[in-house]
């Protein structure tokens, strides 16, 4: 099978993109520009330069695919509907001009008609109901939180949280989804589904970085901001990524996970990674990508 991605560079988009081509697809990444994609992938996939406003460009980078997976972020309303809405729209049009034969997405537990309230869930929502109505075969991914994302809660040397961070999620990593992942791609019987992905075990942000700390960062206390301090950091640096991460953590606060994972564990398999074991590899993975200078200092002078 032939899986183009769109966003593969992303986040959430390389473990799916890696786990695909190591089982054996073909793998074309969707990018506004190749040449710094290739630096961040490497080799082994095929490549395909398109934006989201370019159906042309996008029908060509589908062409001769047999399935679009969708990765798409925003961080302001406007972001949210223009890439995660009309991009996901685009996205169908040209798959279906294409002859895609299957189209997958990742969007998140809470999205619902509930909670459409808040910008990105509105985005998400309605970029699952194009896919829901286009005609072509789907699946749908509904994740919790990543464990991947903690790293971004510490900026600056300081640990943050907007807000008491105090409802429990299911933090989810982000090997256990790619292989959940292509268990679905491989499964007949998942498609036209939504599934809800989970961690194994639920823990609350203000825990959750608190491990992560522990490993990664130990000297480092964590704090806590009010909401609103998102906006005015927001204002000073112009990253619009804190105010978005300040309404996410408000949001979340309120609304907490949601979803029922038993059928994803029947048809794709349970995830497994607890999140202090997540923080072990990573350290270990940490470690043996500094140089031991003892090491290289032996060598020199034996040299």
């Amino acid at each position: 099978m032939h899986v183009a991605i769109v966003g593969g560079t992303g986040l959430l988009g390389q473990p799916v993109a890696y786990a695909l081509l190591n089982a054996g697809y073909k793998v074309t990444i969707v990018t506004r520009n190749a040449a710094k994609a290739v630096e961040v992938m490497g080799n082994g996939f095929e490549y395909a330069e398109a934006t989201l406003d370019n159906m042309t460009s996008l029908q060509q980078a589908f062409h001769s695919v047999d399935a679009v997976h969708i990765n798409l972020a925003g961080y302001t309303p406007t972001q949210c509907d223009q890439i995660i809405h009309q991009g996901t729209a685009n996205i169908v049009g040209a798959a279906q001009n294409a002859g895609v034969q299957l189209i997958s997405i990742i969007t998140g537990t809470t999205v619902c008609e509930e909670n459409k309230e808040f910008y990105e869930i509105k985005a998400k929502l309605a970029a699952e109901n194009i896919i829901k109505g286009c005609g072509i075969p789907y699946v749908i991914f509904c994740p919790s939180w990543f464990m991947e994302s903690l790293p971004n809660f510490i900026k600056n040397g300081r640990a943050n949280i907007f807000g008491p961070g105090s409802v429990p999620i299911h933090w989810l990593a982000a090997d256990d989804y790619a292989k959940q992942f292509l268990h679905a791609y491989a499964t007949p019987e998942v498609r036209n589904k939504r599934l809800f992905l989970h961690g194994p075990t639920a823990i609350s942000l203000q825990s959750a970085l608190t491990t992560y700390v522990k490993f990664m960062e130990p000297n480092l206390d964590i704090e806590h901001s009010p909401y609103w301090l998102g906006t005015l950091l927001t204002w000073l640096t112009g990253e619009k990524s804190i105010r978005h991460v300040a309404k996410l953590c408000r949001y979340y606060q309120g609304v907490g996970d949601l979803g029922n994972t038993l059928e994803t564990n029947r048809l794709v398999g349970a995830s497994k990674i607890e999140l202090e074991d997540w923080c072990m590899q990573r350290l270990k993975d940490q470690s043996a990508r500094i140089p031991n200078n003892n090491e290289n200092s032996t060598n020199k002078k034996t040299a």
